[in-house]
């Protein structure tokens, strides 16, 4: 869990420093479903540009101009895959918002929760992607596993 989590925010919080926006914001939301737990990460950044979009988990693949970087999110969503789960990137932002990844950990939490749970969301922010203890969106792949 670690890694998924350290490294969706390590990215996030530097997005959120390359965004527009003041001041920069990074949120984290926790989601339990049974024994499922959900990590929802969104920043206030500028969003994933569209040519990295299909390629952003793979390793070597980064927005930073220095070397030795794009390990990230290739070790975060190999994590969430040894685990049976999967980390994606829900929505890429843009000029409204920053990118919104999710990565779900089955079998991670003791026993099923009987509700879903979310953080407390701070008062002072507002992004559009925020789920607030809602289902967090999935999707179906090209192999017809869900996200």
């Amino acid at each position: 869990m670690n890694t998924v989590v350290g490294n969706l925010l390590d990215n996030a919080l530097r997005a959120a420093r390359m965004g527009r926006r003041r001041p920069p914001t990074v949120e984290i939301v926790l989601l339990a479903e049974e024994t499922t737990l959900y990590v929802s990460v969104v920043d206030s950044g500028p969003g994933v540009a569209p040519p990295l979009r299909e390629t952003l988990f793979d390793e070597g693949v980064s927005t930073k101009v220095a070397p030795g970087h794009g390990l990230g999110l290739a070790l975060a969503r190999q994590a969430a895959r040894t685990r049976g789960g999967d980390a994606w990137l829900a929505t890429p932002g843009g000029a409204d918002g920053g990118a919104l990844f999710v990565a779900a950990l089955p079998g991670l939490l003791d026993s099923p929760a009987g509700t879903m749970v979310a953080a407390p969301r701070p008062r002072e922010t507002h992004d559009p992607h925020a789920h607030r203890g809602r289902r967090l969106p999935r999707r179906r792949c090209a192999r017809g596993f869900r996200r």
